[in-house]
């Protein structure tokens, strides 16, 4: 197996079905599709099990509620992949988010590779990094000093070994726990490859309802 794309899931139920589907559909010829249901309350575990009755590479599972990182960490456990992506349950793939990131974390023996993305209202985020990125110390300070123009988990194609010790969180961490996931692989000292192509659709100000988002507010401790 390739790559294996993880979704975690924890209602929203009026994206999760297009979401499902752009993964499924996306140009390439060796992935499967793992959904972790995150204790939803609504239609979504529901909307998982039907998807995947129709076709085998989504496989679902049903977990008591982690909070998003722990259904991240969850997925990556039971996938079967070489390298993994991360996909939110109320965004979407482009087509051709696999076919322009394999070919490159392959060939340039990369660790990540990051696309670009879009929102739905026509504003593409381009980040100013192309290529072999060596500076992970100075892509670090971006993040932290909140000047990074580029996603911190989705949309990204990770080698799944680096991504190891780097989404165990304490339960209730929400803010910007993606930011200190990717902070952890930055200091491994990853390589790190940008490319210009449009991989993700974002779907901006949709409100985060993990359960455990108001149990904790912490920033998380770079």
């Amino acid at each position: 197996m390739k790559v294996s794309i993880i979704v975690p899931v924890y209602n929203k139920e009026a994206y999760l079905e297009r979401c499902l589907k752009s993964a499924l559909n996306v140009d390439f010829d060796d992935f499967e599709v793992i959904a972790v249901d995150d204790q939803s309350t609504d239609s979504s575990g529901a909307i998982c099990n039907r998807l995947s009755q129709l076709d085998t590479r989504l496989k679902v599972f049903h977990i008591a509620n982690r909070g998003v990182t722990g259904a991240r960490l969850y997925g990556v456990e039971k996938a079967r992949g070489e390298y993994v992506m991360f996909l939110d349950s109320d965004d979407e793939l482009l087509p051709n988010a696999l076919s322009a990131t394999y070919p490159v974390i392959v060939r340039e023996n990369a660790d990540e590779v990051f696309g670009t993305y879009k929102n739905q209202y026509g504003k593409y985020v381009r980040s100013s990094h192309e290529g072999l990125i060596q500076d992970t110390d100075g892509l670090i300070f971006e993040i932290c000093n909140r000047t990074a123009k580029f996603s911190f988990a989705w949309g990204i194609l990770y080698r799944k070994e680096i991504l190891q010790g780097c989404l165990e969180s304490r339960m209730g961490r929400m803010y910007a726990e993606d930011r200190l996931m990717q902070v952890k692989v930055l200091m491994k000292c990853p390589k790190v490859w940008f490319i210009r192509d449009c991989i993700y659709f974002y779907n901006a100000e949709v409100p985060n309802s993990w359960k455990s988002f108001s149990e904790a507010k912490c920033v998380p401790d770079f």
